[in-house]
């Protein structure tokens, strides 16, 4: 082989017509029905668990995590002491693990794991 088609071929890059290989690239990774589902599934379950939060644990897990506030700056936005927010941060926290370990279990099992 010449140099250059051998270090192209070496790193995946076509190299004209001659190989057969004319530009195309590898499609990118699409998730198959059971996958998408499986996704889909477990989403609405995040969606049920956080719903059935207190307002106050809904809007201190919200503002740390989707807006990157700090306990303290969440509790002045609250107009609460930094206490009560990390109580409803840290109960708002437990209380979604526990009802998000079913479903890592459930999903197991539906995968056959």
């Amino acid at each position: 082989m010449s140099g250059r088609r051998d270090i192209a071929l070496r790193q995946g890059k076509g190299v004209g017509k001659r190989d057969g290989n004319y530009g195309e690239t590898e499609p990118a990774y699409v998730p198959d029905a059971v996958e998408k589902l499986t996704v889909e599934n477990q989403l609405h379950r995040v969606i049920e668990a956080f719903q059935g939060l207190s307002p106050k644990q809904k809007e201190a897990l919200q503002l740390v995590y989707f807006h990157g506030l700090s306990i303290k700056q969440v509790a002045d936005r609250m107009r609460e002491s930094v206490e009560n927010v990390r109580h409803f941060y840290y109960r708002g926290l437990k209380r979604l693990r526990a009802d998000l370990a079913g479903v890592r279990r459930l999903d197991e099992r539906e995968m056959g794991k």
